[in-house]
């Protein structure tokens, strides 16, 4: 039989753990919340690589990728994006080079996307 003083270092070892569960997940989804991370990562990239071509002034093929209801209802090909499908995203597929897409943004801008920008 365990003495309660067992019990109470079982216990209050288990609160510390549960807690430290709750502060490191609650502190990694704030750190990492979908809209904060598109506004410092994502969009920057949009503005210097895709909006000369694919934003309000200019939209070629009719796809537009300043707004979210552009790249929702695409261009000429469909939707630029699928939500958390991005295998089947028209925009994942240009920036690869993948499946004969046209590559994105065009060799002849003069401006690719490094590896690190495309993981982003």
């Amino acid at each position: 039989m365990k003495s309660p003083v067992h019990h109470f270092i079982r216990h209050v070892g288990l609160f510390l753990a549960i807690g430290l569960c709750v502060v490191l997940t609650s502190s990694t989804s704030n750190a990492d919340a979908p809209a904060e991370y598109f506004e410092k990562h994502v969009r920057p990239l949009l503005v210097k690589h895709c909006y000369d071509c694919h934003g309000e002034e200019l939209a070629e093929a009719s796809l537009r990728l300043d707004t979210k209801v552009g790249w929702q209802k695409g261009g000429k090909s469909g939707p630029a994006i699928v939500p958390h499908k991005p295998s089947a995203s028209l925009l994942i597929r240009a920036i690869t080079d993948a499946d004969n897409v046209q590559l994105m943004p065009p060799p002849d801008a003069g401006n690719p996307l490094s590896d690190m920008q495309i993981e982003i």
